[in-house]
């Protein structure tokens, strides 16, 4: 079975999306973490990594980290800070935490670090449990 809060064909998280991101996650003390090298097809200009790719990456962490808690959301509102080009060719840390919890509404912070300490971007994110519907569907596809 997946790791809990993995939908197989999911972009980012998916193992069985041919064109996804394959990301695992790991819990790192209040941190959801995850790591990501973006090579050359994820590219805005070249060498530099897509700031699409970087938001998706960073909406995921922080959707992982109560996933995985067990509570499936989606995203309600999405805040990236890009503070400095990153290079598509190094490894890049990824990490979110809770900051809020009011029950129906969850507000995240993440960041994007380099490995030598250099912060790429930083996020704020608000989500929404998903309808009692959805989970189901969500669940079902696993």
């Amino acid at each position: 079975m997946p790791a809990k809060g993995a939908y197989s064909g999911c972009f980012a998280c998916g193992m069985d999306n041919p064109g996804g991101l394959k990301l695992k996650f790991a819990r790192q003390g209040d941190y959801m973490t995850t790591s990501f090298t973006p090579g050359e097809a994820y590219q805005g200009y070249p060498g530099v990594t897509h700031g699409g790719i970087i938001a998706t990456i960073m909406d995921e962490v922080m959707a992982q980290f109560l996933f995985q808690a067990g509570t499936p959301v989606m995203t309600a509102k999405l805040e990236v800070r890009y503070r400095q080009a990153m290079p598509a060719d190094r490894p890049t840390l990824y990490r979110a935490r809770l900051t809020r919890d009011a029950r129906r509404l969850f507000d995240l912070e993440a960041d994007a670090v380099g490995p030598s300490g250099e912060v790429f971007a930083t996020a704020r994110g608000t989500y929404l449990p998903l309808p009692k519907e959805a989970i189901g569907e969500f669940y079902d596809q696993r």
